[in-house]
């Protein structure tokens, strides 16, 4: 049993990286670019909280907006786990007819590319790849570890054998000297 925790922890690692990786990426990758992007109005479509067990709740809102007269959707997926209720709420206001609006940025390389706000917090996504370098470095140094000690017990036990033998060897020796001293006094 002991002997699998090393591979598991490499696992783990793996999933953590195939299934968080792309996720991990477009989320740096819009905060590195957020800068340049441009704001707009968006009408909101819906936007409902998520009740978590731990933790704070968090807002999933998906909108619709207008770039150079061509019309999108998009939802605040990227930043959903690191934005804060209260703070996407906040951004939300209701006009004279009670539609929900937000100030949205959007890439003006690629209008699809949206996020809610500017201030992308980036915890959700540096602990994802801690825990996916943890994972995985810790998976592999465990497993070199084993590797490294059976081939040290196996080094040992050969020792130990080889020990054991020259032992044996010694004591038929020496078997076999008392044997001819034990000759030598009978005969004398």
């Amino acid at each position: 049993m002991g002997k699998l925790i090393p591979y598991a922890f490499f696992l783990v690692g793996v999933m953590l990286a195939v299934l968080g990786g792309p996720s991990v990426y477009e989320t740096f990758s819009v905060w590195h670019d957020v800068d340049s992007f441009t704001p707009c109005d968006a009408t909101v479509i819906t936007h409902t909280e998520r009740k978590h067990r731990r933790g704070p709740s968090t807002e999933v809102v998906k909108f619709r907006y207008t770039v150079d007269g061509h019309q999108y959707t998009g939802d605040n997926h990227l930043t959903e786990l690191s934005d804060d209720a209260d703070d996407v709420a906040a951004q939300i206001h209701r006009d004279d007819k009670g539609v929900e609006h937000a100030t949205v940025y959007y890439d003006p390389d690629n209008p699809r590319r949206v996020v809610l706000h500017h201030d992308i917090h980036l915890l959700i996504p540096m602990a994802v790849v801690g825990f996916t370098l943890l994972a995985l470095f810790g998976g592999v140094q465990a497993i070199y570890a084993d590797r490294k000690q059976t081939g040290l017990d196996k080094a040992m036990a050969r020792r130990r054998e080889q020990r054991r033998q020259e032992q044996q060897a010694d004591d038929e020796e020496d078997e076999g000297e008392e044997t001819e001293d034990d000759r030598a006094d009978g005969q004398a």
